[in-house]
Order: C-alpha cells, then structure tokens, then sequence
C-alpha cells in the first residue's frame, strides 16, 4: 500500500513537471505513455552473474517511472531554459532527480539521426539513449518522445538505479509500441527486455554488466527472492516471507563508479583464470562457474596471486548462493545469515571489492543481538550494506549504526527497509 502511494505520488509530479516543461505539447490530443521499473537489492551473489554464475536478488519497492508522449504528430517549437528547442525530429529527456540540482529540469535533445551514435560523455542519458538504441537495433520502431524521469532509488548506492532507469525506459518504450495497450508480457519477452537493456548499459554506458539487475527488474515478484542461474537465464522464486524477520538496506552515502575501471579489470582477472583452467585442467571449463577450488589449486604455480583470490571469490560465492537459496527454502535464516557474511568476508579480502566504509558497516551489524548476518551488496567500493535482523532490533540497530559508522567517517548512513516487491510494468490511464 505505502508503495503505491508513493508511486502515485511520483506519478502526479511527473506529470505537472512534464506540462511545465513541455507546455506547447500539452493540448486536447495530449496522450501520455509510461512505465516503472524497481531497483534491487542482492541478498547473496556478488560478481558471479558475468562468470555464469549464481546470484540471489530481490526486487526493492524503490523505482523510476518514465513518463512522455510522442513528438512527431504536432510539429512545435518552445523555448525552455533560453535554449531553442525542435521537438518534432528530436528525442527529449528530463530528469527530475537523477543528476545534481544544478541541472535540475535540464533538456537533453538528441536528434533521431544521432540516436544510435555512442555517447561521448558521461549523463544519466546515456541509459535511456542506450535502450533506444537498442530496441531499434533489435529492428524495433522507436518514434522521437518527449519524457521525463522521476526515481526513488538511492544514486551511485548499488540498489541498481542505472537498471531500474534503463528497464523503466523499455517499459515506456514497449507502452508506445503497443500503444498502452495492458500486456501480460510472457517470460521469453521479459528476457528479450532485460538483455536489451543489458547491452544498453554495455554499449552506452561502457559498464560490462552481467544480466542480474535488468533481469529481477523485469522479473521481480512481490514476496519473493530470486534465484538465477546467469548461463541458463532461468530462475527459481522462493519465498522471503519470515514475519519476524527484515532485510535492512544501509546506505553507507559513500559514491562509487563502475566504469573506472575497477569492475572491468576483475572481470579480465576472472577471464585470465578461466584461460589458464582451460588449457591446463579441463577443456570443459568455459567458465569459473564450471570450476572448483581443486581445479584452480592445481594452477596456482601458473596464476598471479591476485587472479586466484578473485577465482576463489566467485567459486566459494556460487556454492555460497545456491547453499543460502536451500537454506531459505527450509526456513534456515541462521545459515543465511552465517553465508552473509562469508560472503563479505570473500568479497573485502579475495575480490577486494569493499572498502573501510562497508567493512565497518558490516562490523558494527554483526555485533547486534538479533542481527543474523550483513554484507556488502552491489558492485563495491561503497554503495549499500544488507542485514538480515530481527524486526524487534531494526530501531536499535539503526541507532548503533548511525551513531558509530558517522563517529569512525563522518558520513551519516541511510536506511531502507527491503521488501520483496514487484518488477517492472507498464503505465496505464495516464
């Protein structure tokens, strides 16, 4: 309920800055498209879904909503902003929030021949351009829009907002395709949208992504986590539904970039491993989820040090997922929790993805009576921590957490309660 009035709520702002913004395109014939996509939280799983591997999401109740109506039937012009604006022949994107409050309402125009060209600098844009691009690479047609964007998923925490964005795109674009017709889409198109928003991110935003975050974007499920198989992309949903017990989501409010370079660098690691493990141990090894800390003990002469440390993360981190996915299936939330944070352990010392703001984070949770396990979620260096705690502790933990992580960085953490929630969809009766 809180989650839809939320939305609602965002919907309404979206569309009474849409008309202040694009006032010549509001008239009698004014038809407006839109979709909502969820960001996500990863319960367990770090850095394995571009390894084949196993990772466990849930969809969060925070999302972005994508809301716009066609340019090309009305020829206009407007002026915003002292800038001379052709909508006809030009896609038109306004972020409400997803950029820093100097560019807030800011226009970004890219003409219908420059659409496909790659970006040449880095903006919020570039996922939405890319996803266009995309559907119409995929031999889709994608009429010049006007939209504006509005999201409540933390920025630069890990929580997805680039895919929760980009899938948010897709569902508008899909709204106008199929004229905000009401679809049921069938799993074979939801993976057709997670995997075109996924090379979006490739191609667009320079971010050599596994399939994780577009995928429990379009195919989260209210009340439940999501196990997926990344070389299958098929998925099982379990039950996350213990009344006594929640996921608290703390943001650590430090940023971090992935396209510096860190995230592609470990995937080169890990592709230099399975290199290694091809030509020396089993031709089979196509990837490191095809191995086992035996194989790449038996390497460990060939491998630098620091290639077996991050093939050792994502071979411990698959059992690791698969083990918590069982465990939840029998309602084991203590073993849960105990993978929790050997996962984080994996990831701060063997994948060296953490960083002192998350190490402590982690650390003061773990000390808590009702706390069961925290780790690191997302891509790393800063971003979130998840903890499983007992629902009688949250309040205590939270007042732990505030008052020594702001004490050790003089940074103020942020909290998010983690419900299982819905993927994406289309809006309708805009």
């Amino acid at each position: 309920y809180q989650r839809r009035v939320r939305e609602n709520e965002m919907i309404l702002k979206a569309k009474q800055k849409f008309l202040e913004i694009f006032p010549n395109l509001n008239n009698e014939n004014l038809k407006l498209y839109g979709g909502i996509a969820p960001g996500r939280v990863n319960l367990i799983g770090e850095h394995t879904d571009y390894n084949q591997g196993f990772v466990f999401p849930l969809a969060l109740p925070q999302t972005t909503i994508a809301i716009a109506t066609l340019t090309t039937a009305t020829p206009t012009t407007t002026n915003n902003n002292n800038t001379h604006l052709n909508l006809c022949s030009n896609f038109s994107f306004v972020s409400l929030n997803l950029q820093d409050s100097l560019n807030e309402s800011k226009i970004i125009q890219i003409s219908t021949s420059e659409i496909l060209q790659k970006p040449t600098q880095k903006s919020w844009s570039n996922y939405v351009q890319g996803v266009i691009a995309e559907y119409i690479k995929a031999g889709f047609s994608v009429p010049p829009f006007a939209a504006v964007f509005i999201g409540n998923v933390p920025l630069g925490g890990g929580l997805s907002s680039s895919a929760s964005l980009e899938v948010a795109t897709a569902m508008l674009i899909e709204s106008i395709i199929n004229n905000s017709h009401e679809l049921q889409f069938t799993d074979e198109k939801k993976l057709q949208i997670a995997l075109l928003c996924q090379k979006a991110e490739h191609n667009y935003a320079s971010v050599p992504c596994g399939l994780m975050d577009q995928y429990i974007s379009t195919f989260g499920v209210t009340g439940t986590a999501l196990l997926l198989d990344c070389r299958s992309t098929k998925h099982q949903l379990i039950p996350f539904n213990n009344p006594n017990l929640s996921l608290l989501v703390t943001n650590s409010n430090v940023k971090h970039e992935l396209s510096g370079g860190e995230y592609a660098q470990r995937r080169q690691q890990c592709e230099q491993s399975v290199e290694l493990l091809c030509n020396h141990v089993s031709s089979s090894i196509n990837s490191l989820r095809d191995a086992t800390i035996s194989d790449i003990d038996k390497i460990k002469h060939l491998l630098p040090e620091i290639c077996y440390k991050r093939a050792k993360h994502v071979i411990t981190e698959n059992e690791r997922t698969q083990n918590a996915a069982e465990a939840l299936k029998n309602n084991d939330w203590k073993l849960v929790g105990e993978l929790m944070v050997a996962s984080h352990r994996s990831l701060q010392n063997d994948y060296e993805v953490s960083c002192i703001e998350l190490d402590l984070l982690v650390d003061i949770a773990i000390e808590i009576d009702g706390v069961y396990g925290s780790r690191m979620t997302g891509g790393g260096f800063g971003g979130c921590t998840v903890t499983l705690v007992e629902n009688n502790k949250i309040e205590q933990l939270k007042e732990k957490l505030s008052l020594d992580y702001k004490l050790k960085t003089g940074f103020e953490p942020s909290f998010i309660i983690a419900q299982p929630s819905s993927g994406a969809k289309i809006l309708f009766n805009l």
